[in-house]
């Protein structure tokens, strides 16, 4: 159940609609949130939730538990109180946010880092996006390398018909290109055939989708991309994925990059692209 106050104004500035959100992040987002993820420490696989001081992460007791070793995220908890939360529970496939004691950074603020295999999953759908109303994904990454593998596509988030497995991909934002060599940013909606592409710039980047049917929305960095206008049909039962494709997570989609946040609404926001925006922008110092 979604919280009743519409709107969050953070500290950093701009506002927030949390009214049909789910929030992931590494700092706090919505203000009644406790806990930003769960970490397990390689010494003795031990985990521990690690909560906020202020808006920020808890750095310090995350460091005091992790010690010199590394550190990394079994769970990041939706914000909003739906409990969907992302969860990995195999070691190997886990995002790494402790490196021999120290938290990996992007602009001075805590995020983790992502190699081939690693994804996080929700534990449940989140929502049926239904044509009219839309949907919004607003997320702060930096990719680091393209591993590129067989499909020479590196996929930072997907959302898909039907969880792991049982159908395509509905909505994914992905860098294609040759392998070692990232060459593109791309916002997709397969089932209504709407690709938007923007060519690979480095650095940390704010990307911003919003879609419903006729129209789909491609923004970074604030700034509009471009437009289509797709169309789409009804989605159940569509779980996120991070970091990978939704229907088949492996090596030859996964990418290589910072992740610090996404937010994912049930609804089309574009009438609140620039303050959401700039709420994310005034805490990470992107552009």
């Amino acid at each position: 159940m979604f919280l009743i106050n519409p709107y969050i104004l953070q500290a950093s500035g701009g506002v927030i609609p949390t009214a049909n959100l789910f929030a992931y992040s590494f700092r706090k987002v919505v203000s009644s949130a406790t806990v930003s993820c769960r970490v397990r420490r390689s010494s003795d696989n031990a985990e521990q939730d690690i909560g906020f001081v202020g808006d920020d992460l808890d750095t310090t007791s995350l460091t005091s538990f992790v010690g010199a070793n590394n550190g990394f995220v079994t769970k990041m908890y939706e914000q909003n109180g739906t409990t969907k939360d992302l969860a990995q529970t195999t070691a190997a496939y886990q995002f790494q946010i402790v490196n021999a004691g120290s938290v990996y950074t992007l602009n001075g603020k805590p995020t983790c880092v992502t190699n081939s295999n690693d994804y996080l999953l929700t534990n449940t759908n989140l929502f049926n996006f239904v044509n009219t109303v839309g949907a919004s994904v607003f997320s702060v990454t930096q990719p680091i390398s393209q591993i590129g593998g067989s499909f020479n596509v590196d996929y930072l988030y997907s959302i898909g018909d039907g969880g792991l497995g049982s159908s395509d991909r509905v909505i994914d934002f992905v860098i294609p290109g040759s392998a070692g060599n990232p060459t593109t940013y791309n916002s997709y909606i397969q089932n209504g055939a709407s690709n938007i592409d923007l060519p690979y710039t480095s650095g940390t980047k704010l990307n911003s989708s919003v879609f419903k049917t006729g129209e789909h929305k491609f923004y970074q960095n604030n700034s509009l991309v471009g437009t289509n206008t797709p169309t789409l049909v009804d989605i159940l039962n569509n779980r996120l994925v991070l970091n990978s494709s939704s229907w088949s997570p492996s090596a030859s989609l996964t990418a290589n990059q910072y992740f610090s946040e996404i937010l994912v609404y049930d609804s089309y926001e574009d009438s609140n692209v620039n303050s959401i925006n700039t709420n994310i922008n005034n805490y990470y110092g992107i552009y």
